[in-house]
């Protein structure tokens, strides 16, 4: 069998060497080469098996496996395949377990859900309800101390009082329902709460794709971009805002930040293709290992997914620049070098189903851990590490740090989701 390989070999070499670029072997000759591959392959089952067989007892018995009778050629029966699957799932769900801690809370924070964006008055009542000011150091989680955890923070099912808060706040008003579809009416009505308020996953993306991000966002800053956003509410430091958005137009849009229309002439064009190369990156390498995290603890979420797409493929110019599409259930995301220090409400994230934000951490830093007064703590969170909860309902700001710290969040923007929902026929 070696001979016949460094044969098959030694013919590729020599058809290599006497073809040009635009020369390609005679069909004989590939037939050749054809037949004493599939020869090789058939002498290797021959030897060992059918490797894909669901019954194969696994490499390390290679006795048994030479000693087996010849595969009828079929693949595996979708049975066979399922119950693999299902097996190596549950292997998966026991070895998450062992590092995962979850802390159970009393009820669900949502006292805040009727703010609506003013969060001055935020401030005052973190104070007067929880004795929380901006000198007050919040003490760590004690499940969160370990980095090498995941952390889920989880509530119990609402009493039967909650239920008809949260019913008619986290879901659509009346008027906004009376917008909908009848068909989407039922589908809303099915959907339900996760019981999941805050989760923390560790290694979430490698931090050499952060590094990258964080190199070319530095590049974005010494040549001067244009902030559009100047939110002095949250942060001193100025964020990217990149994807779509209905948050200050009539219509779903491409966000302006992008085109940099407000940077000098000869700065535009430069600006403007730096900023896609990075969505290009970011929606390529990172947003896949974000959505596919935060889809196992917001199922339910994700099932808005569909719709939000259809939405995001009818914004003028998306086609033109598909970097800018993120496919759905989230619409936007945001980068910055710093944090957000000032406590704080995202005002513009969905009350609907409560939707998450996702946040993640890069760079080489310590400190910024997300402090909560309504939980009575903070979380430590380190670069390549996942944050997701409802930011809507949850007052958050970052402690000091030192160092350079990246942070992407991922949301999705109110307006774009209600009108998607009135423009859909169902859901589900």
């Amino acid at each position: 069998m070696s001979s016949e390989r460094f044969n098959v070999a030694s013919h590729h070499s020599r058809n290599n060497r006497n073809c040009s670029s635009s020369t390609w072997p005679s069909a004989a000759d590939q037939t050749e080469v054809g037949d004493s591959y599939q020869l090789l392959g058939k002498r290797f089952r021959d030897d060992c098996g059918d490797l894909d067989d669901a019954s194969s007892p696994g490499p390390t018995k290679a006795k048994r496996i030479r000693n087996r009778p010849r595969s009828s050629g079929h693949r595996m029966s979708e049975e066979a395949r399922q119950k693999k699957i299902d097996k190596w799932r549950k292997r998966a769900a026991e070895k998450r377990k062992k590092h995962e801690e979850i802390v159970e809370l009393d009820k669900r924070p949502c006292e805040f859900i009727r703010f609506r964006s003013d969060n001055v008055e935020v401030r005052k009542a973190l104070r007067r309800s929880h004795g929380y000011t901006k000198k007050c150091e919040l003490p760590v989680f004690e499940k969160a101390r370990d980095d090498t955890k995941d952390v889920v923070l989880t509530c119990p099912p609402p009493s039967e009082e909650e239920q008809k808060v949260l019913g008619s706040l986290c879901r659509l008003t009346d008027e906004k329902m009376k917008t909908l579809k009848p068909q989407t009416v039922a589908d809303v009505e099915k959907l339900s709460l996760s019981s999941n308020v805050l989760i923390r996953i560790s290694k979430v993306v490698p931090l050499s794709c952060l590094d990258i991000i964080m190199q070319q966002y530095k590049r974005l800053v010494h040549m001067g971009f244009v902030s559009y956003e100047k939110n002095q509410s949250r942060s001193a430091t100025p964020a990217l805002h990149a994807g779509v958005w209905r948050r200050y137009s009539s219509t779903a849009c491409i966000v302006s930040e992008v085109w940099q229309e407000r940077a000098p002439p000869e700065k535009i064009k430069a600006l403007s293709g730096l900023i896609q190369d990075i969505c290009q990156y970011f929606k390529q390498h990172i947003l896949p290992l974000m959505l596919r995290k935060i889809q196992q603890y917001y199922p339910e979420f994700f099932k808005l997914q569909g719709v939000i797409a259809d939405e995001i493929g009818k914004i003028k110019g998306i086609a033109e620049y598909p970097e800018f599409n993120l496919g759905g259930p989230f619409s936007t995301f945001a980068m910055k070098i710093g944090s957000s220090e000032y406590i704080h409400l995202d005002h513009f994230d969905p009350r609907f189903l409560l939707a998450p934000t996702g946040i993640l951490t890069g760079g080489n830093f310590s400190g910024a851990d997300l402090n909560i007064p309504q939980l009575g703590g903070r979380m430590p969170i380190k670069a390549g590490m996942l944050v997701a909860a409802n930011m809507r309902t949850l007052a958050h700001s970052s402690s000091q740090h030192t160092g350079d710290r990246l942070a992407i969040t991922l949301f999705l923007d109110n307006p774009l989701l209600i009108s998607a929902l009135q423009n859909a026929t169902r859901i589900l």
